[in-house]
């Protein structure tokens, strides 16, 4: 019973904890992002573009304020430090209003209102400006350098964002800063931000999407997007496309996660409720000389609760302090940062209720058959020999069918895991680096290429703006012969032509970019699925003109499909240009087989020699796309765990009631020895009313396995068959468990 609350806890203050993000914030019910959603597309997006924000607020009276919110990326020098950061934001002095993120140092009113303006975090505040950075006076007035191109002023401290908020952030900048230096994406035809919007508190939500509903036309109606919101309190678990810069969560693990939170308590109780049972027969003669005395079957009822209720409630300590002792550990577990503050007095209440309800439904049936036995009967030694058996069956299967959905879920998620680990992307993913090119290496980047040739490690080395590690930049493409009214968002990247041989891509129809060509620098190669999309059949896109991002160009080649996005997202249409003029991000170098630590040992000499200015990032393909898959490695460990806890918990009642079956069946095992019957003979006659439950609970929880894992499959465009064998496995494993467990007592009698 201890394990069975203390396991059931944990997994309540998970769920909890995932269900009340963004809570916190004191107008989270007026607080709303705005979502775009084209005409005809199913998907609704994130982002929006950077004028929305103002005019939403000076159009409709109802919205109290606007926020912007932008990521960026890059170096930050000052004058004591110098690191690459990836969590910077810009947003409107107005985001400080709308949310409740504390402000440590700096004036509230003020703050973002300049377009040099800086907010960092705590944590930034100790990495820059060591431990005691909050008695020191010249934090605030500090100048950030970023990229080596703009200079920021640090105008306040934020308090560190709390772990259950999905927007996270290291530092906030301006926004006006890209009101006055970005007029390339700050404009209507660039989506490039998140918009929110705070609403008065007697707002009608329905009637405001009715009334801003085609905003967004009326600056581009070429675009098609229709506007609407959704609420801060959805952001965590109902992600949207291209949300590119919240945390997000998973409602389908947590559905999950409370399931088997659900399965182990009443694997617990079911323990506790058998054991009962089991253990009120050998207090018959008990009951029976209390009934011959006076007693009543009232008073027999009370005694059994009171003794149920005394154990539950020692059970339900101890869990408590055990909740303490095993948190730390599961928050390594999931990646969380939970806590049991928030749910203290919850908690509490919770176990009281659960307490009571369990110690009288544990009470309750063991009195009911005791009392109903007559005493003259029962004193005699003569009461049904099935007493409380067919109850106690009843609840054994139960647990069975529980363990057994348990094993089949965490052999599904290995063996998709295993197929997204093993995924055929297109292309070539192994002992592949990406550097990213910052500051001066981003004009030397073919210097920086030809030195990297040199090295004997290296195999073909390619500039690119991608890694293909989850590519979401996309963007409106105009074609020859596109039909009117048809749309179509296409991610793109900027490569050079040594990108698609040193991936292994494959070339479907025409040919890939050429240093030698210099009208290539308008030419565009596209994938299968844009080819499809844009209606060409064959090698019919060759040659046709297309206009991307204000630019014509004509299409060149068609590329093989690849998987440029994680696994749970289909196919989507890419367009590839090569424009050596234009900045690239990041350099892939293809490494010979076994020689990546040599490599990556002489790297940052090699790097110094053209950027001395910036620290040097880098890391692997391959780890940055299983990191795509975080969430799901987390869910196997914490279903792995809990589904071996639920066998441990389910066996320990076993383990009880076989003691009881071969205490009850002495007399029987001593006539069968002295006949001749051997020790495995009596284990088999002891072992098999267990394993006839097993099977019946194999046969009731194989569909509701079955489907349940077929639900959670559907999350993946790419995904596993499930199969007879996922299902004869986790039999096997639960038959074996079971009969190691009884065959100990069974040995023993």
């Amino acid at each position: 019973m201890v394990l069975g609350v203390t396991c059931s806890s944990l997994i309540l203050i998970y769920v909890w904890t995932e269900l009340h993000y963004d809570q916190y914030h004191p107008e989270a019910d007026n607080i709303y992002r705005i979502t775009t959603k084209q005409e005809k597309s199913s998907e609704i997006g994130a982002v929006t573009p950077g004028p929305l924000a103002p005019e939403l607020k000076s159009d409709f009276p109802e919205v109290v304020n606007t926020a912007r919110l932008g990521k960026w990326s890059g170096v930050f020098k000052t004058s004591d430090a110098l690191f690459e950061e990836s969590q910077i934001f810009f947003t409107d002095n107005s985001f400080l209003h709308i949310f409740d993120f504390p402000l440590l140092k700096g004036n509230r009113k003020s703050v973002l209102t300049q377009p040099n303006q800086l907010l960092l975090n705590e944590n930034m505040a100790k990495k820059y400006f060591g431990p005691d950075w909050n008695t020191r006076s010249d934090v605030v007035g500090s100048t950030f350098r970023l990229n080596n191109e703009f200079d920021f002023v640090v105008a306040g401290v934020l308090k560190n964002p709390p772990s259950n908020s999905s927007l996270q952030f290291d530092f906030l900048l301006s926004f006006e800063h890209i009101v006055v230096n970005d007029k390339w994406g700050y404009q209507w035809g660039s989506y490039n931000y998140n918009t929110f919007v705070q609403l008065q508190s007697n707002h009608d939500i329905n009637t405001f999407n009715d009334k801003i509903k085609n905003k967004l036309k009326e600056h581009d109606q070429q675009a098609g997007f229709d506007i609407s919101t959704q609420s801060i309190k959805e952001m965590y678990l109902h992600p949207l496309a291209y949300d590119y810069w919240t945390r997000q969560g998973n409602l389908v693990y947590i559905q999950v996660f409370a399931i088997i939170g659900i399965g182990i308590l009443i694997i617990a109780c079911f323990n506790f409720i058998n054991l009962s049972t089991a253990q009120s027969i050998r207090r018959s003669k008990e009951v029976g000389i209390r009934k011959t005395i006076g007693a009543t079957r009232k008073q027999i009822f009370v005694q059994f609760l009171g003794e149920s209720l005394i154990l539950v409630m020692i059970a339900a300590l101890l869990s408590r302090a055990l909740i303490d002792i095993a948190l730390p550990y599961f928050n390594l577990l999931s990646g969380k940062e939970l806590t049991l503050y928030p749910l203290s007095h919850i908690f509490l209440a919770l176990l009281i209720v659960f307490t009571l309800a369990i110690g009288f439904l544990a009470s309750v049936y063991p009195a009911t058959l005791l009392s109903s036995f007559k005493p003259v009967k029962v004193l005699s030694g003569i009461y049904p020999k099935r007493a409380g058996r067919s109850f106690r069956e009843v609840l054994v299967i139960a647990q069975f069918s529980i363990s057994f959905l348990l094993i089949v879920s965490t052999i599904v998620i290995y063996q998709q895991l295993l197929l997204i680990k093993n995924k055929d992307l297109g292309f070539e993913k192994d002992q592949l680096v990406y550097i990213r090119l910052n500051g001066e290496l981003k004009q030397n980047e073919e210097l920086f290429r030809e030195e990297l040739l040199t090295q004997s490690e290296v195999i073909s080395v390619s500039a690119s703006t991608s890694t293909l590690v989850n590519n979401n930049n996309s963007t409106n493409l105009e074609w020859e012969g596109q039909r009117e009214g048809k749309e179509l968002p296409i991610t793109q990247m900027n490569t050079d032509p040594n990108f698609i041989p040193m991936m292994d891509m494959k070339m479907v129809h025409g040919r890939n970019f050429s240093f030698d060509i210099k009208s290539d620098s308008t030419a565009h190669i596209i994938n299968e699925t844009a080819a499809r999309s844009m209606g060409f059949e064959g090698p019919d896109a060759i040659g046709k003109e297309v206009t991307f991002w204000g630019a014509k160009g004509k299409i060149i080649g068609v590329v093989r499909d690849f998987n440029f996005r994680p696994l749970n997202v289909a196919i989507q249409p890419l367009i590839m240009r090569y424009q050596s003029q234009t900045f690239y991000f990041n350099m892939l170098v293809k490494i010979k087989s076994n020689q990546a630590a040599g490599f990556i040992e002489k790297l940052p000499s090699l790097y110094q020699k053209f950027d001395k200015e910036n620290p040097m990032s880098y890391g692997f393909v391959d780890e940055q796309l299983n990191n795509q898959y975080q969430s799901e490695h987390q869910a196997l460990k914490i279903v792995l765990h809990f589904s071996a806890l639920s066998i441990f918990i389910t066996c320990l009642g076993l383990f009880g009631l076989a003691a009881f079956s071969a205490e009850q069946r002495t007399k029987e095992i001593g006539i069968r020895k002295v006949m001749g019957g051997s020790v495995v003979s009596i284990v088999q006659l002891l072992s098999k009313d267990f394993i006839k439950l097993i099977f019946i609970a194999m046969i009731i929880a194989t569909p509701l396995a079955w489907y349940g894992m077929s639900q959670w499959l559907q999350n993946y465009s790419y995904r596993i068959e499930i199969t007879w064998w996922m299902f004869a496995l986790a039999g096997a494993l639960i038959i074996i468990m079971t009969f190691l467990t009884v065959s100990f007592h069974s040995a023993k009698a």
